[in-house]
């Protein structure tokens, strides 16, 4: 009897724990968490509010852009506050997730299309961008970026 309880209560255990996600669905979920991130980013970016935008890079992430490059938490939140002044309007998509440690970073390309309303230099420009991804804690931050403009040919040469 003390046996079949014992099973009983084993089976009960098993069945109620959750099981780990396999690769595939550790897979999606970097995949949402990328276009979740390039979301938020893109929300920030429009609304002119650089300290969120900036605060979706780690600490020591990097940004490359026409500007130069900027490293940690203030160049960063300066680069997007001079991209607003300049009356920033930005699109983006995900294009491709590449997981290069399951769980725990990746690589994500996409195409961007802006506008700026206040900049006499560029009035709109198109292109690819590039974000190297990591799990910090239980969020995904920025770790490198980077947006290259495209003349408006093919996305990417095979």
């Amino acid at each position: 009897m003390l046996m079949r309880i014992a099973t009983a209560a084993a089976l009960v255990l098993c069945l109620a724990a959750p099981s780990a996600p396999t690769e595939q669905e550790q897979v999606e979920q970097q995949k949402q968490a990328a276009e979740a991130l390039s979301a938020k980013w893109t929300e920030a970016m429009n609304r002119g509010d650089s300290a969120t935008a900036a605060s979706l890079f780690a600490s020591d992430a990097v940004l490359l852009s026409v500007s130069g490059k900027a490293t940690g938490g203030e160049e960063i939140e300066a680069e997007a506050k001079n991209a607003h002044n300049m009356g920033l309007s930005v699109t983006t998509t995900v294009d491709d997730v590449k997981p290069l440690a399951v769980g725990q970073i990746m690589l994500v390309t996409g195409t961007f299309q802006l506008s700026f309303s206040n900049n006499p230099a560029t009035k709109t420009a198109q292109g690819n961008w590039l974000r190297l991804i990591e799990k910090e804690g239980s969020d995904w931050k920025i770790l490198a970026q980077s947006f290259v403009r495209t003349n408006g040919g093919p996305k990417s040469r095979q």
